[in-house]
């Protein structure tokens, strides 16, 4: 049992042994209403430093401070990965920025192939499949 517990317990204990007499006299409501003063959970923390809550009079203001200061905050610039995959996405929002973790939908320009030093009849078909394929859909092979 912890220290503190156990000093609420004690003193609970004694003052219950010393108000018997009370309680008789008194009704029920008023005698437990005596031991509300005594708790065991833990303090409630505050939500803000204690120089956000002198400063702001009331809790409207200290959230809106702290949303200008989120929407002042400098943003990160797009890595080169994400400059591309925005260049090339269809269907973006117009100001919006393409970041790590975005689905997007892509139209490149230009398709390549590595597949090329095999002239086998099977790889002759699947190529012109591909070609046809990216012809149906506006993409040079």
């Amino acid at each position: 049992m912890t220290p503190i517990r156990r000093a609420v317990a004690l003193s609970a204990v004694s003052s219950l042994s010393r108000q018997r007499l009370v309680v008789r006299s008194k009704s029920l409501s008023a005698a437990v209403s005596q031991f509300h003063a005594y708790s065991t959970s833990r303090p409630l923390r505050q939500q803000a430093f204690h120089s956000q809550l002198d400063n702001a009079p009331n809790a409207a203001d200290l959230l809106s401070s702290l949303d200008a200061t989120s929407a002042a905050a400098p943003s990160t610039p797009q890595t080169l990965t994400e400059k591309i995959i925005q260049r090339y996405s269809v269907g973006v929002a117009p100001g919006k920025k393409v970041r790590s973790g975005d689905y997007v939908t892509l139209r490149p320009a230009q398709c390549m192939n590595h597949d090329v030093q095999n002239k086998s009849e099977a790889n002759l078909r699947k190529m012109r499949q591909i070609e046809e394929f990216a012809g149906k859909h506006g993409t040079a092979l």
